[in-house]
């Protein structure tokens, strides 16, 4: 994605033939206060607009302004960037093509997202079925384990009344 963005970026300030940078900077006439070149300056991010037309102190240059419209529009470009590769495009359709890639990047992106969930809960359950504690199922296994020790208690009772009761016979 990021190289796609950068590669775009970089149709507009490329000063190759037919491209903006070259019909905008090789427009003439240029007047008094017009910014002769560089509408687009490269950042260390990306893109921006010349600072001098954003801050005024130059204007766009007139006579640029069809030229660069028609290398906008002139459907001979190629491009080509992880996951794309274009040929015989315009700026437009560039643009509409990164923007595909992009839909169908967070389309997988999406999908991969659901399918860990749904595994990561599957997980979870089964290791809270391997040791996790049933409250229900504990409660009884006390019960049953509490009638069991007072059923003993009571044949230990039987037994050791049994016992007295052998020794009272014997003195």
């Amino acid at each position: 994605m990021r190289d796609q963005l950068a590669g775009f970026a970089g149709l507009f300030t490329d000063t190759a033939a037919g491209s903006f940078a070259a019909a905008y900077d090789g427009a003439t006439p240029v007047a008094a206060g017009e910014l002769a070149s560089g509408f687009f300056v490269a950042t260390g991010s990306g893109l921006a607009v010349n600072p001098a037309l954003l801050d005024g102190t130059a204007t766009v240059k007139q006579s640029g302004i069809a030229a660069a419209s028609t290398a906008m529009t002139d459907a001979t470009r190629g491009f080509a960037a992880t996951g794309i590769s274009l040929t015989g495009e315009d700026y437009s359709g560039i643009a509409g093509a990164i923007t595909a890639a992009l839909a169908r990047d967070v389309g997988t992106v999406t999908a991969k997202a659901t399918l860990s969930e749904a595994t990561r809960g599957e997980a979870q359950t089964r290791f809270a079925a391997a040791v996790g504690v049933n409250m229900d199922e504990e409660l009884a296994n006390l019960q049953v384990l509490q009638n069991a020790y007072a059923a003993s208690a009571r044949v230990m009772q039987v037994v050791n009344q049994l016992y007295d009761d052998l020794f009272g016979i014997m003195r």
